[in-house]
């Protein structure tokens, strides 16, 4: 559970700036670190780095990731 709202405050601070531009680079930047983030977090417990989300694998799938726009 805490893994989950970690996640979701991370995406929050991710994102933030983000919504608030319409910079395509700072999306970029957010969406990277969101990943990044959340492939360090789900990664393989016994340390082999084998993450469980691959940003590849999610953008090669159509699934890559954006950050919302909020207002």
């Amino acid at each position: 559970m805490f893994a989950i709202v970690l996640s979701l405050l991370a995406f929050m601070i991710a994102t933030h700036g983000a919504s608030l531009s319409q910079n395509s680079d700072l999306d970029d930047a957010a969406s990277r670190f969101l990943a990044r983030y959340l492939t360090q977090l789900y990664s393989d417990p016994d340390g082999q780095n084998m993450p469980i989300i691959d940003e590849a694998r999610l953008k090669k799938n159509g699934l890559g990731l954006r950050p919302l726009r909020f207002g």
